[in-house]
C-alpha cells in the first residue's frame, strides 16, 4: 500500500494571493470564460515557483529517513515513448568555438563561476571537458526566427554550478559567483 498523500502533499503549492497579485496576476484566471492565455514570461516563472515547491517538498517527504527506517524504493524505468514539444534551436559550433577560444587562450577549460577543472580533477578523462551555459536564456528570446549568439554571450561552466544557474530563479554568472565566494573557503572544489 502507499499513502500517496505523503509523497506528494499539494496544498498550499501556490497561494491563491500569489495569483492575484504581482506579476502572475495579468492572466485571467477565470476558465468558466473562454478559457486561459498563459504568456512566456507568465509561465516561465510559473515553472520556477513549482520548481521551488517540489524541492522544498522533497525534503519535507523524506521524514521518514531521519527516523533511520531503510526504505525499499524501486521503479519501473527504461520504457521507450515517443515525446513530441516545442525546443529551442542550438548550434553546436557556437559551443565548440567557445571551448577553442578559451583552450588556445588559457590552455585549460576551467569553470568561470567556481574555477572547477575537469582535467585537473578526472586527469585525462576530464581533459577538454566543460558544459556552456547561455548567459541570457534562450527561453527569453521572443523573436520567433530565435537570435544571433556570439562567444560573449556563453559561459563555461562546470556540471554543478551549470544545474545552479538553472534552477529556481536563475541566478547570473556573476550572482552566483558572489554567492560561493560569500560561503567562502568551505567550498574549495579543487583538490
Amino acid at each position: 500500500m502507499v499513502d500517496f498523500d505523503s509523497m506528494l502533499n499539494t496544498h498550499n503549492v501556490l497561494p491563491r494571493t500569489e495569483l492575484v497579485e504581482g506579476p502572475l496576476s495579468t492572466v485571467h484566471w477565470d476558465t468558466e470564460g473562454g478559457g486561459i492565455t498563459i504568456h512566456q514570461e507568465v509561465a516561465a516563472l510559473l515553472e520556477d515557483k513549482w520548481q521551488q515547491w517540489l524541492d522544498q517538498s522533497a525534503f519535507e517527504s523524506g521524514s521518514a529517513l531521519d527516523e533511520g527506517t531503510e526504505l525499499n524504493v524501486s521503479a519501473d524505468e527504461g520504457f521507450i515513448k515517443v515525446v513530441i514539444h516545442k525546443a529551442r534551436e542550438r548550434d553546436s559550433s557556437i559551443v565548440r568555438a567557445k571551448k577553442l577560444a578559451a583552450w588556445h587562450t588559457l590552455r585549460r577549460l576551467a569553470c568561470e563561476v567556481c574555477d572547477f577543472d575537469f582535467a585537473k580533477y578526472y586527469g585525462q578523462h576530464g581533459e577538454k571537458y566543460i558544459e556552456c551555459h547561455h548567459r541570457m536564456p534562450l527561453r527569453d528570446v521572443t523573436d520567433q526566427k530565435g537570435q544571433r549568439t556570439r562567444l560573449e554571450d556563453l559561459a563555461l561552466v562546470c556540471s554543478n554550478c551549470h544545474r545552479m544557474l538553472h534552477r529556481g530563479v536563475w541566478p547570473s554568472i556573476d550572482k552566483l559567483r558572489s554567492l560561493i565566494a560569500e560561503r567562502g573557503s568551505a567550498l574549495t572544489v579543487n583538490p
